[in-house]
């Protein structure tokens, strides 16, 4: 299993978390020519896989705005606008988890698109929000 960030803000000022959710997508929304490791990245992509959408910033850090779980990996074009996709089951939080900066090196990663995430504390606060632990 792995863990992925993705944004979902497309050219700075449009905001996709409500159509990713809606339609049950983590999509990129550049083309092959323009990003072929994104590309790549998504191709490699499994079933059970979990994705969270994020949004980074160097002076706020991270935040965690939904989390979800792989359920179709075929990575395809879905349409001009949003580009192409896997499918996920999508949970929206509540409230964005403030994750805030981390000082692992690793900043530079969570600016892109997608990334495939490595640290432990995010790992846990991605899973603690798929997974409620109950009182």
């Amino acid at each position: 299993m792995a863990v992925y960030g993705i944004g979902a803000m497309y050219n700075g000022t449009e905001d996709q978390l409500e159509i990713f959710v809606q339609m049950g997508l983590a999509c990129i929304g550049w083309s092959p020519e323009e990003a072929p490791a994104l590309h790549a990245q998504m191709r490699g992509v499994k079933a059970g896989d979990i994705f969270f959408i994020k949004s980074f910033a160097p002076n706020a850090g991270l935040h965690i705005k939904a989390v979800g779980v792989v359920t179709d990996p075929q990575f395809r074009k879905i349409n001009e606008k949003l580009g192409w996709a896997v499918d996920v089951r999508w949970r929206v939080l509540p409230e964005r988890i403030v994750v805030g900066a981390l000082d692992d090196k690793s900043d530079f990663s969570r600016r892109g698109s997608l990334f495939e995430e490595f640290s432990p504390t995010v790992i846990q606060h991605v899973l603690n929000a798929l997974v409620p632990v109950s009182e």
